[in-house]
């Protein structure tokens, strides 16, 4: 099957005049913003140039520990991803590195008998400075 390609508008490409060549931080930050609404269940919030992921994650109880390694494994590799998503949109000095990640549990539920099974709603937040 072939891929079909959108064809350019090249009055897309014309520069307005008001615009200026460097990118300003909200440029950045529009980018990043509708890249992540395609990322589902995932929040995105931003104060200044600081940046924060925020998502739920059912999990057992237990493992509060192992979320906050997969979850710091996951938010580095959105930001890699965040970071490509910038480049292509021809945005390449900006860096988002990782600060933070938050892991909060939740409610719990039952999922079966005894309190092994008991799972937790836990609340994952990676918190990034883009610089």
């Amino acid at each position: 099957e072939k891929i079909k390609m959108m064809m350019a508008n090249p009055e897309v490409y014309v520069m307005s005049p008001n615009r200026t060549e460097e990118h300003s931080t909200q440029d950045v930050i529009e980018i990043i913003a509708n890249y992540v609404e395609k990322i589902p269940e995932m929040n995105v919030k931003f104060e200044g140039s600081r940046m924060m992921l925020k998502t739920s994650m059912n999990a057992p109880i237990s493992d509060a520990q192992q979320i906050k390694i997969d979850f710091t494994a996951e938010a580095t590799s959105m930001a890699k991803m965040i970071v490509n998503n910038l480049k292509d949109n021809g945005v390449n000095d900006v860096k988002i590195e990782l600060l933070d990640v938050d892991v909060t549990p939740g409610m719990d539920r039952s999922a079966g008998s005894g309190t092994v099974n008991r799972q937790a709603v836990y609340t994952v937040e990676a918190v990034f400075d883009i610089v």
